[in-house]
């Protein structure tokens, strides 16, 4: 199911409920939606354990959202900048042309909060610590906090208790240092350590709009707790139904799989190594980004004229509906990354002139408050000249020059051909009677 802007009407929802539904909706992208833009290979985030999951990702993400976002009147505020061009610009009739049309979204940015939970105790001391140190450094520079100030890391250190190393901030340099103070000694308290990032979570909402605002807590721990591992599961259990997305990472070579995997807001958002976490997170924080991303859908429609018909098999990427008989092709991503979508497709030309590529290409935006945006893109002309090959161009030219000739050749060869046996037959008679005798004795 697509939902669009509008459909649902359901009453004005708490920020809470809306963010609790967006991050599960988050969730269920991460482990297979989406794009429209293109296959991203996580391999860390592939289970086979649970492929069923894989199916039922896309339904699970609609059906969220339609439940959690409520009709909205006006006219989204993302402003939308699109291309298409066609090339090659001259051609022949019968010679194909590419159409390529690209549209960028920028909306108002969403607030989004990250605590990085850092196991900081005697079992992780030397290169284990040493990882997750550098794992954590990875992951604030990959956020490019720079260039987007609504974005704040916290960190906190857990080892038998839980220090708050760095409030939210978007100070990269303030957060290396903070990562640097890890302690390396003591026992592990990991409910601590989740039960205190979740204060800072909740803190931050004050700060910001919080029915926008995206929360994601990231635990990197050995799992040996001191006691039960339970206590951890219980609290990472209380952030998830607070609406925050939880990500869980198992570090060191004899780290406790079974209790960390349990923290995570999925089974793919648990990753067995710190290696492997950080080989997927690039493509891991976009997919994460995109469950708070404003934008929900962005469809393409482009309709062709009888003089073009569209070629089969070319549409890129595959399109959610296309009639090469109506000449009409729609693509649709959901949730399409900052750089914006790019399609293309084949048209042929029917006819030689200056040729409209197209009748229309129209495009509309809806955002997460179900509000839309309707963009049209400009129409590009291409030359087409006349038949291009040589053994078209004489059947067209004497089609004309065989009316005049048929009615004088057939009367006219028909007689003589006909004459020359009687012909033949009288000249040595001159034309006297032939007697013939039949029978003579």
């Amino acid at each position: 199911m697509i939902v669009r802007g509008g459909s649902h009407s359901t009453g004005m929802l708490s920020g809470r409920t809306w963010r609790m539904a967006l991050l599960a909706a988050a969730a269920a992208l991460t482990v297979g939606a989406l794009l429209l833009s293109g296959a991203v290979g996580l391999r860390a985030l592939e289970s086979p354990a649970a492929p069923s999951d894989h199916a039922r990702a896309p339904a699970l993400a609609d059906d969220v959202l339609a439940l959690a976002l409520p009709a909205q009147a006006g006219e989204s505020e993302c402003v939308v900048t699109h291309t298409k061009t066609a090339a090659p610009e001259l051609l022949g009739i019968g010679e194909p042309v590419s159409i390529t049309l690209h549209a960028r979204a920028q909306c108002p940015e969403v607030p989004i909060h990250y605590v990085l939970v850092l196991q900081g105790s005697e079992s992780v001391a030397g290169s284990v610590g040493r990882q997750i140190e550098s794992a954590a450094l990875q992951t604030i520079d990959a956020l490019d906090l720079p260039e987007h100030p609504s974005t704040r890391v916290a960190v906190v250190g857990v080892n038998d208790d839980a220090r708050l190393l760095c409030r939210l901030t978007n100070n990269v340099s303030s957060l290396g240092s903070c990562v640097r103070r890890l302690d390396d000694e003591g026992g592990l308290a990991l409910e601590k350590g989740i039960e205190e990032g979740m204060r800072e979570l909740q803190r931050g909402r004050g700060d910001v709009n919080a029915d926008l605002l995206g929360e994601y807590m990231i635990v990197m721990t050995d799992g040996k707790n001191t006691e039960d591992c339970n206590r951890a599961v219980a609290a990472a259990n209380d952030v998830k139904q607070r609406g925050v997305l939880l990500v869980s990472v198992c570090a060191g070579p004899d780290c406790e799989s079974r209790c960390v995997r349990q923290l995570a807001s999925s089974p793919y958002l648990y990753f067995d190594s710190l290696s492997d976490y950080v080989s997927a997170l690039e493509p891991l924080l976009d997919y994460m980004l995109r469950g708070t991303s404003p934008i929900r859908e962005l469809a393409i429609t482009d309709l062709f004229p009888d003089s073009m018909q569209i070629v089969p098999g070319s549409a890129a990427p595959e399109p959610v509906e296309l009639n090469v008989a109506a000449g009409a092709v729609t693509w649709l991503a959901e949730y399409p990354p900052a750089a914006g979508i790019t399609v293309a497709v084949g048209a042929a030309p029917l006819e030689p002139g200056y040729l409209a590529t197209n009748l229309s290409a129209t495009g509309v935006l809806t955002d997460v408050w179900g509000l839309t945006k309707t963009f049209t893109f400009d129409v590009p002309w291409v030359t087409v000249e006349g038949p291009a090959t040589p053994s078209v161009t004489p059947s067209v030219t004497t089609t004309p020059t065989l009316t005049p000739t048929r009615p004088p050749v057939t009367p006219a060869t028909a007689t003589p051909t006909m004459s020359p046996t009687p012909t033949e037959e009288a000249t040595p008679g001159d034309g006297a009677p032939l007697f013939i005798p039949w029978c003579e004795k």
